[in-house]
C-alpha cells in the first residue's frame, strides 16, 4: 500500500468482531501491534448474541425446571414452576449486553480501534467501512484476518417461506409455542429440543440421517436421544422434507419422505425451527477472489488463505465451527504473523461440546476411528450410575470413556456424557495436550466426592482395574 494515502494504517485489521475476531485483535495488541476490528452488527458475533451464550442461558433455565421437577422426591416442597418468556428474554438480553460491554472495554483497554459498519476488503491492502448512515471510511492494513463467521444454511426448498425460525428468532420468541417442529438433529437442533421440551412445548424432530449429532461417540448420542425422548420429544430419523407451504391460518404443512417407510408423512405446526447447519459468511470478500473449499474459505496449516497476508479463522473456514476453536485459531494466526516462529494449527485437541441434559463432550478420536488406525486399542468406561456425586445430584445418566493404545499408553480420545461433561472435558484435554499417558492419568488424585472421579475410574478400567466396578472376568 502506498504510504502517501491519507488514511489510518494498521498492522492488523480483523473483519468480524466475534469471539475469534476480537481475540485476534487483542492478541495482536499484546504483541505490540496496532490493530482494528470491523464489525457490522454487535461485538461478540453469533456466539455472544444469538448462539452460545443465550442458548446456554435458556438451557440453564431448563435445568432449573428439571431440578424443581425432582424436588419433592428429595423432600423439598415447592410449587410447579412455569415459564415467563418475556422475563426470560429480558434477563437473557441483560446478560448478553453486559458481556458485550465487557468486550468493548477489553478492546479499548488494549488500544484496539473498533469500526462499526459493513466492511469490504481489497487486495491493495485497504478496507472500506460503510456505517448505518452510508458514510464511508478507508483504512489500510499490513495483515488481514477474515473472521466473518457463518449464517444458518437454509435449503432451497425453505428459502422463500416466510416465518420460519432460525436460532436467532427462536431465542427471542415472546411466547412459548404449544408445538414445535425442528428440522435437523445436530447440535443446534438437540439443544433447542432440550430447551423447549422442558419448557412444556411438544417437540417433533425431523432428522435427515439415522442418528443425532453426527461425529460424536455413539454412546453419547444415545444418551442424548434417551433424554430427549424422556422429555417427550418425538424423533423421526431418515426423514427428508419434500414439500412445505404455509396456509391462510399461518400454519406450516410439511410433506416428509420417510426413507424406511413406503408412505410419506404429513406434519402441521405453527412454528418450525430450521437447524440444518451453517454456511460461510463471505460478505465483503468478493474483491479478494479467495480460493474456497466447498463454500468455505480455504486455509493452509498456518491459517493463510490463497491471498498473501490474508488469514482466515473460525467458521468462515471448514476447519472448526466452534467458538473456542475460532479463538484458538485466532491466537495461532496472530502468533504466526507477528510471533517470529510460525507453527501449524492443531485441531485434534479442540473439544466438542453439546449442552443438552445430560451434556456430552469429547476430545480426540472416537472408538471406531481409533480401532481403524491402531491394532492395539484399549477402552475403559465408567458409568455415571456408579458415581456417588452424580447419584447425589440425581444426574446419574451418562459415562466416561477413555481410549488408549497399548504400546506406549498414549491417550487417543476421551468421551464424556453426564453432569458437567463440558467442564470435565478440559481436564481430559489437558492430560492429552501435555502428552500424559494412561498411567499418568491413573496416578492423578481426584477429590471425593466429585464427578471427575469418573475420569480416574475409566482410566483404571482400561486395565480392567476400576475400583468401583465389579471385577472383570479374565
Amino acid at each position: 500500500m502506498s504510504e502517501s494515502k491519507e488514511f489510518k494504517h494498521y498492522d492488523l485489521v480483523v473483519l468480524g468482531g466475534g469471539f475469534g475476531g476480537y481475540t485476534a485483535a487483542i492478541r495482536a495488541a499484546q504483541l505490540g501491534k496496532k490493530a482494528a476490528v470491523i464489525e457490522e452488527d454487535r461485538l461478540g458475533g453469533t456466539c455472544l448474541n444469538v448462539g452460545c451464550i443465550p442458548t446456554k442461558f435458556m438451557l440453564q433455565n431448563a435445568k432449573i425446571i428439571k431440578a424443581c421437577d425432582g424436588a419433592a422426591r428429595r423432600g423439598v416442597v415447592m410449587s410447579q414452576p412455569s415459564v415467563n418468556m418475556g422475563q426470560m428474554i429480558k434477563n437473557k438480553d441483560e446478560k448478553v449486553r453486559r458481556l458485550g460491554n465487557g468486550i468493548k472495554m477489553l478492546l479499548k483497554s488494549n488500544g484496539v480501534d473498533v469500526y462499526q459498519g459493513t466492511g469490504e476488503v481489497f487486495p491493495d491492502y485497504s478496507a472500506k467501512i460503510t456505517d448505518m448512515e452510508g458514510s464511508e471510511e478507508i483504512i489500510g492494513w499490513e495483515k488481514l484476518i477474515i473472521a466473518t463467521g457463518s449464517n444458518p444454511a437454509i435449503p432451497d426448498l425453505f428459502k422463500d417461506i416466510p416465518g420460519l425460525l432460525t436460532n436467532r428468532e427462536a431465542l427471542n420468541l415472546p411466547y412459548l409455542p404449544k408445538e414445535l417442529i425442528i428440522v435437523g438433529g445436530g447440535v443446534v437442533g438437540c439443544e433447542f429440543a432440550t430447551i423447549f421440551s422442558i419448557f412444556g412445548t411438544k417437540v417433533t424432530m425431523l432428522q435427515n440421517g439415522s442418528t443425532l449429532i453426527n461425529g460424536f461417540d455413539k454412546e453419547g448420542t444415545a444418551c442424548v436421544e434417551e433424554s430427549l425422548v424422556k422429555n417427550g420429544v418425538t424423533i423421526h430419523y431418515n426423514a427428508f422434507v419434500r414439500d412445505i407451504y404455509k396456509d391462510s391460518a399461518s400454519n406450516f404443512h410439511l410433506e416428509v419422505e420417510m426413507r424406511n417407510e413406503e408412505q410419506p408423512k404429513s406434519f402441521c405446526c405453527a412454528d418450525v425451527l430450521m437447524a440444518t447447519g451453517r454456511c460461510a459468511n463471505l460478505k465483503g470478500l468478493d474483491s479478494l477472489n479467495l480460493e474456497l473449499d466447498r463454500g468455505w474459505v480455504d486455509v493452509n496449516d498456518y491459517l493463510e488463505t490463497s491471498v498473501p497476508d490474508v488469514y482466515a479463522i473460525g467458521d468462515v473456514t471448514a476447519k472448526s465451527h466452534l467458538a473456542h476453536g475460532a479463538s484458538a485459531m485466532a491466537m495461532r494466526a496472530v502468533e504466526n504473523m507477528f510471533g517470529g516462529r510460525p507453527a501449524k494449527m492443531n485441531y485434534s485437541l479442540i473439544p466438542s461440546c453439546v449442552y443438552t441434559l445430560p451434556e456430552v463432550a469429547s476430545v480426540g478420536m472416537r472408538e471406531e476411528a481409533a480401532r481403524e488406525a491402531y491394532s492395539n486399542v484399549r477402552v475403559g468406561s465408567f458409568p455415571m450410575s456408579a458415581s456417588g456425586r452424580a447419584l447425589i445430584r440425581d444426574e446419574n445418566q451418562g459415562f466416561v470413556k477413555v481410549i488408549t493404545e497399548d504400546k506406549y499408553g498414549e491417550i487417543l480420545g476421551i468421551h464424556v456424557a453426564g453432569p458437567g461433561a463440558t467442564e470435565l472435558i478440559t481436564q481430559a484435554e489437558t492430560i492429552m495436550a501435555l502428552e500424559g499417558t494412561i498411567e499418568d492419568m491413573c496416578r492423578i488424585i481426584y477429590p471425593h466426592p466429585t464427578i471427575s472421579e469418573a475420569l480416574f475410574e475409566a482410566a483404571m478400567d482400561t486395565f480392567g482395574m476400576s475400583i468401583h466396578l465389579p471385577k472383570k472376568e479374565a
